[in-house]
């Protein structure tokens, strides 16, 4: 089962992943303005036609996870931070920027970690200009970067309604903008952290426990937003690295406990029991909406709508796709997801309707 680094990001329930597992580059995206939960305002009218649809081509430089603001589909590129229309058309550019963090939304504000030229370095030409990473905000609407002051190497990762998500390591803290320091979540110092999700009154991990190591020392955890210590749900498990949550359940994709053989996907409630496998399955990103888990295959988008059944192909015969994010009766994703020496087609942003 092959791994890269990454977030997928699920609305409310945003999941981002650290160190290696998951579906893309570090950094992450987070709520839909209205509130609910992964992004989806409900099972609304699909806003594309039939089959599956290429809103953008992102040509040579490389996205990250999408996000979906109202009817417009967040996304950091190489170079820039742009907004597409869910219903297709042009995109705008919200911002330029120097190698971008995926991008996070928080009260009408876009912030993602970007880099900065250091101050006072040589601008001569023909010499490389030093950089260094900082926290950039900028309206959704379009505007000039700026700098959030204190708070350079620092990465958004996901928000609520009121509280940034930062990471930095492996730990993450927790910031009230526009002003004020960042508090430290008390994390266990034992876990790896591969995926972060913000659902609810609480922070949820995917983790390995590096003291116990070997190939069964995933665990699952939480901790509450407003503080306090780390509380193990579930223990032993095979490497987790995505995880997505909604109103019942915890959802993630689960590596073997050996070298061999494959994956699959497990879900628990938000409390760590029940636990069940899903389906015998090695998926590079999932989503979840109203009970119902949408995954990646890579080369099949699929949702299963009961655990143990059948699942529906919602695309099929795709190249890497990952990335995924599911908003009203559309589901987003990004093709490919992961850039490979053996596969280097051009990105495109593409939407199907859900069933």
């Amino acid at each position: 089962m092959t791994h890269s680094h990454g977030i997928m990001v699920l609305g409310l329930a945003t999941t981002v992943l650290f160190g290696c597992g998951g579906s893309n580059a570090p950094g992450a995206a987070t709520g839909s303005p209205d509130g609910s939960a992964n992004g989806a305002a409900g099972q609304g009218t699909c806003v594309t036609g039939s089959g599956v649809t290429k809103l953008y081509d992102f040509g040579g430089t490389v996205p990250t996870q999408p996000l979906v603001v109202g009817n417009e589909v967040l996304i950091a590129t190489s170079s820039s931070i742009i907004a597409v229309p869910l219903s297709g058309g042009a995109a705008r550019t919200i911002a330029s920027a120097e190698a971008p963090s995926a991008a996070t939304f928080l009260k009408g504000n876009v912030y993602y970690q970007g880099l900065q030229a250091v101050p006072g370095s040589d601008m001569d030409a023909g010499v490389p200009v030093p950089s260094e990473s900082q926290l950039f905000s900028v309206p959704f609407a379009g505007g000039t970067p700026a700098v959030v002051p204190g708070l350079a190497h620092f990465t958004p990762l996901a928000a609520d309604t009121s509280t940034l998500y930062l990471g930095l390591g492996n730990g993450v803290s927790r910031w009230e903008p526009p002003s004020g320091s960042p508090v430290s979540v008390n994390l266990d110092s034992n876990l790896l952290i591969d995926a972060f999700v913000v659902y609810g009154n609480y922070l949820y991990f995917a983790s390995q426990d590096i003291g116990a190591g070997g190939l069964s020392n995933g665990v699952i955890a939480r901790i509450a937003t407003n503080g306090g210590s780390t509380e193990r749900l579930l223990s032993g498990l095979g490497h987790p690295w995505e995880l997505a949550a909604d109103a019942d359940s915890l959802y993630w994709a689960e590596a073997p406990p050996s070298i061999t053989g494959n994956g699959h996907l497990a879900k628990s409630t938000l409390t760590g029991s029940g636990l069940t496998k899903v389906a015998d399955v090695n998926a590079i990103s999932i989503a979840t909406f109203k009970g119902r888990v949408y995954f990646s295959t890579g080369s099949e988008v699929k949702m299963l709508a009961a655990p143990g059944g059948s699942s529906t192909d919602i695309a099929t015969g795709l190249n890497e796709a990952g990335l995924l994010t599911v908003s009203g009766a559309n589901i987003v994703w990004v093709e490919p997801s992961q850039q490979k020496l053996s596969n280097t087609a051009p990105a495109a942003l593409m939407t199907a309707c859900l069933p």
